[in-house]
């Protein structure tokens, strides 16, 4: 399934080891002032000029090898870099710093996709006449021995909450391992001690406040 704004979700054995993070500051400047140059001050998704543009990295994964290869970057508005980061959007938009409904609107709107969509057909499945066509994607629940048939369409209709939770599976999945990356032409320029460092802080951040909230609740 071809979108054109898709969500990217990071592996989170992979977190805080992007090139943002590990590359020194002002060749990062120096990397995004050359791709505005070349690819024009607008975004290179929803084509917003809306400011400020932000540098993602494209990653491609390798899910037999486990290599994570850096392929390209991309100016993306605020609403595309929030939605490729949509598991980092929903807590902001939790503590009340962000507008999560703008960014299903958004979403919806670049893919033209229903931001909900209605099913098909919901009802007994002994009732069910039709006939149930390849890519639909039908769903059998049972109710006290009854059993129901919901078909939610097909994969090119599915709304904005299906593709965050296929783009999450995927997440789960590559979570689970430990990913090798290549950096390409940037390697050179990373201080691999440093970078375990930074992420083993990360990391290490991230377990004390998981400890806190749960000593809070």
């Amino acid at each position: 399934m071809r979108l054109k704004l898709r969500i990217e979700l990071v592996p989170k054995t992979v977190w805080f080891s992007s090139l943002y993070k590990l590359l020194p500051r002002e060749l990062w400047d120096s990397i995004r002032a050359e791709h505005i140059r070349t690819a024009g001050a607008k975004c290179e998704i929803c084509g917003s000029p809306e400011r400020p543009l932000f540098l993602h990295e494209v990653w491609k994964y390798d899910d037999e090898k486990h290599v994570q290869k850096l392929l390209r970057f991309q100016l993306l508005c605020r609403k595309c870099h929030w939605i490729k980061h949509i598991g980092l959007a929903k807590i902001k938009a939790d503590r009340g710093e962000l507008d999560y409904d703008e960014l299903v609107k958004h979403f919806s709107k670049v893919n033209q996709c229903p931001k909900k969509q209605k099913p098909i057909y919901h009802g007994k499945l002994e009732d069910y006449d039709g006939e149930i066509r390849s890519g639909m994607l039908p769903l059998i629940t049972e109710v006290d021995g009854v059993e129901y048939l919901t078909i939610a369409g097909t994969k090119k209709d599915l709304d904005f909450d299906q593709h965050v939770a296929d783009a999450f599976e995927v997440w789960g999945e590559r979570s689970k391992h430990k990913w090798t990356q290549d950096f390409g032409k940037y390697e050179k320029y990373i201080d691999k001690k440093r970078m375990k460092e930074t992420v083993k802080m990360h990391h290490e951040t991230i377990k004390r406040e998981r400890q806190t909230k749960l000593e809070l609740t």
